[in-house]
């Protein structure tokens, strides 16, 4: 047992894992000026062989130490170095247990009693518990794959199904889940040669322009059969009139007597002729058409021709009446034109004016998707105007709606469905990554499956049950409170370079019944239970002013454990290289005539 450890302390060993040891700290050095903190403790001081590495020294210095017990007195500077290296690997792993660091953010004004710990876990809770199920979610991954709790709301479960260190966002998708009460139909639209593609769950409409798509169930016959009554849109709106004003006197046309066809206007020898009338004119590309029948922007577009033949264009909104769009591109030019040659002074001036009946206010076109008992799907098209048309849904067959050449088609369907975000594990990258958990969330009368990446929380209904699932900071109770009483920037004499932050602090013990004020600065941080509060951040508004304080929060009962080791190896270290020179000096002495 003696030759063991003897070899296990002996110089070779030593010499080896301190060498190790020494390049280790360089290559963190480097990683961390090249990835940042968090790689370098994920990659070096926080993982298992630097741990492992440690504690092989730890075990080649206990060693050295044994084999030379008791020491002689000589000995004394190699002991003492030696038992504060051991010292500093106790402090080491007191901070890698137990040490605790986080943040605190504060508003002016605003009094916590807690901080954001950087520790993650995933927890659930409900309406009554806080916290119903917690587990912990290392930088290696979750402590746990599960967790239960019973309560008011009956027994609720969290599992881990799949840990991703690192994950990019792809959106959302929709999936078949045999648990889900939803059914999902996947639609395509096609307009101009161009195609979109959508899934659309069942009691969750979606939006398309004025288009509201809706997907649902319908298990009543009778009800399905009124839904697919067709109906006929209400009698066409007044299109309105041209007012047409020349030598100081009024012309009227009517535009559904001019379309298509030329009227005189009065007796002024001018004719007017309307191209087109639009209800709802919008544009599209370099086309202006109409959106539906409904008189929301009504357009008309028609020619003036005057005594001598000279023909005009005009283009007239109801919401600009006074104003001329001639350009197909909407460039406005004025109202009052010569309608005969420009070049004839004689030529009096002609003023138009659109006058429309009714401005209705745009309304929703509604597509459903009706799947009936039987398993066969409908569309039913309800325009703005009040008109209902219906037409059956064949999987991958086209059918034209009522809206402006638009086609609809079924692709796929989905029976039982949810939609879920598409979060894509990747290779861990070396900055900045975003770890997710795959989970369920189960109530005794449902379940729910979801991706959560960290910092993140969301408020699900499982069955009955209002819950909340969340990725997140551990928050750790302070046993005090700390107020913000006010961020403070000095900045450096005639110019805006900030000098140093700081944050006026109001610190407040109810067990010890005591209050106190301290400025916190990035060089005095505020010392107070067992904990060290630096000045860490700020955040300003769009004036460039603090509106929020960030301290970084830290306890290390590690810290003064490794400074006593430094302490002691210092002494060892002296006292040896005394010891060394007085035998020194005693060999010399001896050795004189």
């Amino acid at each position: 047992m003696g030759g063991i450890i003897a070899r296990l302390g002996s110089l070779k060993p030593a010499v080896i894992l301190l060498t190790a040891w020494a390049v280790s700290m360089v290559l963190a050095s480097l990683h961390e000026a090249g990835h940042g903190t968090e790689a370098a403790i994920r990659d070096f001081y926080g993982s298992t062989w630097f741990a492992a590495l440690m504690a092989a020294v730890g075990v080649n210095v206990l060693s050295a130490i044994v084999v030379r017990w008791p020491p002689r007195r000589s000995q004394a500077g190699f002991v003492i170095a030696h038992v504060s290296v051991l010292i500093v690997l106790v402090g080491a792993l007191v901070t890698r247990l137990w040490a605790v660091h986080g943040n605190l953010w504060l508003q002016p004004g605003e009094t916590r009693a807690d901080f954001d710990s950087e520790r993650w876990a995933l927890t659930l809770s409900g309406e009554v518990a806080r916290e119903a199920v917690r587990i912990p979610i290392g930088s290696d991954g979750p402590a746990q794959l599960r967790g239960e709790s019973s309560g008011s709301q009956g027994r609720l479960s969290l599992e881990i199904e799949q840990y991703a260190s690192d994950t990019v966002d792809e959106g959302e998708r929709v999936i078949a889940d045999a648990e889900s009460k939803q059914a999902a139909v996947k639609l395509q639209f096609s307009r101009d040669g161009r195609e979109h593609k959508a899934w659309l769950l069942s009691g969750q409409p979606n939006r398309l322009g004025n288009l509201v798509v809706r997907f649902g169930r319908v298990t009543d016959a009778q009800r399905l059969a009124q839904l697919l009554q067709p109906a006929s849109r209400p009698g066409a709106p007044d299109q309105g009139k041209v007012v047409v004003e020349l030598g100081g006197q009024s012309h009227i046309v009517e535009i559904s007597t001019a379309t298509g066809r030329t009227v005189p206007v009065g007796g002024t020898g001018y004719q007017l002729s309307v191209r087109r009338y639009l209800p709802h004119a919008t544009v599209v590309g370099r086309e202006i058409r109409t959106a539906s029948s409904r008189p929301v922007n009504p357009m008309v577009e028609f020619e003036v021709i005057g005594p001598e033949g000279r023909r005009h264009m005009h283009r007239l909104f109801a919401r600009f009446p006074d104003r001329d769009f001639a350009s197909m591109h909407g460039a406005a030019t004025s109202a009052t034109r010569s309608a005969g040659d420009p070049s004839a002074a004689t030529t009096p001036s002609l003023k138009l004016r659109y006058i429309d009946a009714t401005l209705a206010t745009a309304e929703d076109n509604i597509l459903d998707v009706l799947l009936g008992s039987d398993g066969r799907l409908h569309f039913r098209f309800a325009d703005d105007g009040g008109g209902v048309t219906t037409a059956p849904a064949e999987f991958g067959k086209p059918v034209t709606t009522p809206w402006d050449s638009t086609q609809v088609a079924v692709l796929d369907m989905l029976p039982h469905a949810r939609s879920e975000r598409a979060l894509k594990p990747i290779t861990p990258r070396q900055k900045d990554r975003v770890p997710a958990v795959f989970v369920r969330v189960g109530t005794p009368s449902a379940a729910h499956r979801m991706w959560i990446r960290r910092g993140e929380s969301f408020d699900v209904r499982v069955g009955r049950a209002d819950l909340r699932v969340g990725y997140m900071p551990t928050r750790i109770d302070l046993g005090f409170s700390i107020k913000l009483l006010e961020p403070l920037i000095t900045y450096y004499p005639g110019t805006d370079s900030p000098r140093t932050y700081q944050s006026r602090v109001l610190v407040e013990d109810s067990e010890s019944r005591s209050r106190m004020e301290k400025t916190i600065s990035m060089n005095a941080p505020l010392k107070y239970g067992g904990y060290r509060f630096y000045q860490s951040n700020y955040q300003f508004d769009g004036e460039g002013k603090p509106v929020a304080s960030m301290l970084s929060v830290a306890r290390d009962r590690g810290e003064a454990i490794v400074y006593l080791g430094y302490a002691g190896l210092m002494v060892g270290l002296v006292t040896s290289l005394v010891q060394r020179m007085r035998r020194t000096g005693s060999r010399s002495a001896g050795g004189t005539p």
